[in-house]
């Protein structure tokens, strides 16, 4: 829990986001985690239905 409110207070900081390096970081991650969840339902759906 710790961990998770120390994230959530980096990017509601306005400072840092004004850095471009950190922002895209952000992005890039949340771009990924979402790619992942995204794929990992369609291959679990692939997987039931090929079953």
């Amino acid at each position: 829990m710790r961990h998770n409110n120390i994230f959530f207070i980096l990017i509601k900081s306005k400072s840092l986001l004004s850095f471009p390096l950190f922002s895209s970081s952000i992005f890039i991650f949340l771009f990924f985690n979402i790619l992942l969840h995204y794929y990992q339902s369609k291959l679990i759906l692939i997987y039931i239905s090929c079953q």
